[in-house]
């Protein structure tokens, strides 16, 4: 009797330690879980306008928020010696020059409230389509979250340095798909004096590319010009 029950105590023995292993590794296995999924919730908060959790089966967002933060450009806020005013929708925004990247894709402002204007587009005022782009959210509201509201008949102001500026009035609105190739034929050629003012519109979605993130839509504006004084 006592071998066996000997033989009882360490077999119930064993069955503890491998128990309390077993717990030791669920107990881990969860803290692990619970920690990733507080880094991933931390990892796509950069931007706060755009806090969101990720379901499981959905797509994980990159570091990169709105329409996709990457490692600032060499840039200096209003290179321009003008600046962009629409009133009715409070924008009154420094312009700096930008151009394509190497794939041939326009480069964009890594600040909210800076303007970019396209120097593969006519200059303001010199006769042609004077193209325009903004964010429309960037780490919060951007330069151009309300371009949406423009309507027909609306101004748009280019105010240079020496206080003479160029008014246009507004004769389109429209919000066209981003994967539709006739998007880019708005920065094009337009045949008179023209601006055209670009951002995202639609719906937001997160990508597996270096942006991190993009909209459905572009939305655009163009205005003819009326005035120069």
């Amino acid at each position: 009797m006592p071998p066996r029950r000997a033989r009882s105590r360490y077999k119930y023995t064993g069955q503890r330690r491998l128990y309390v292993i077993l717990a030791a590794v669920f107990l881990l296995v969860g803290i692990g879980m619970i920690g990733a999924a507080a880094y991933e919730f931390a990892y796509q908060g950069n931007d706060p306008s755009q806090l969101i959790w990720v379901r499981p089966g959905q797509p994980s967002a990159p570091a990169a928020a709105d329409d996709g933060q990457q490692p600032p450009q060499a840039q200096t806020t209003g290179t321009e010696p003008f600046r962009l005013v629409i009133e009715k929708i409070e924008v009154d925004a420094p312009v700096s020059v930008f151009g394509l990247d190497a794939d041939a894709a326009p480069l964009v402002p890594y600040e909210a409230d800076l303007v970019a204007w396209y120097n593969f587009s006519s200059y303001p005022g010199s006769g042609e389509n004077a193209v325009f782009a903004g964010h429309v959210t960037w780490n919060g509201d951007a330069v151009f979250k309300r371009l949406g509201e423009l309507g027909a008949g609306d101004r748009i102001r280019i105010q240079r340095e020496d206080g003479s500026h160029l008014i246009y009035e507004v004769t389109e609105t429209v919000l066209v798909d981003s994967a539709d190739v006739k998007a880019r034929d708005w920065m094009l050629p337009a045949g008179e004096d023209v601006v055209t003012l670009i951002t995202c519109g639609g719906e937001r979605f997160f990508t597996n590319d270096d942006a991190g993130a993009d909209y459905t839509h572009r939305q655009i504006v163009r205005g003819r010009l009326i005035a120069a004084a």
